[in-house]
């Protein structure tokens, strides 16, 4: 899986770190799926209180990434669900969540 969205947990505090420094941070399917992933786990390590989300270079984040190779548009891809997976899943993290 992608190195371009990484997590690194210390006690209480989890911290992921955006790393696609070339386009401004801007999010593509590969690093949405991770994300995912990392927002899943850490729902479930209850010893984590707090995520700080921060971006590697000058820019948290561009948003999306409208140039990637391939962009799926089917209706359960990362692309299509990505902006309402996200918000869910911080919703429902039971987590404080610092950008």
């Amino acid at each position: 899986m992608t190195d371009r969205v990484r997590l690194e947990v210390d006690g209480v505090i989890a911290t992921i770190t955006n790393d696609n420094v070339d386009k401004h941070n801007a999010f593509d399917d590969e690093m949405d799926v991770r994300l995912f992933e990392i927002l899943d786990e850490l729902r479930n390590r209850p010893e984590v209180r707090a995520v700080v989300w921060r971006g590697e270079g000058p820019s948290w984040s561009s948003g999306r990434d409208v140039f990637p190779p391939l962009v799926s548009t089917a209706p359960n891809s990362p692309t299509t669900n990505s902006w309402f997976g996200v918000t869910g899943v911080f919703s429902n993290s039971g987590k404080l969540m610092l950008l």
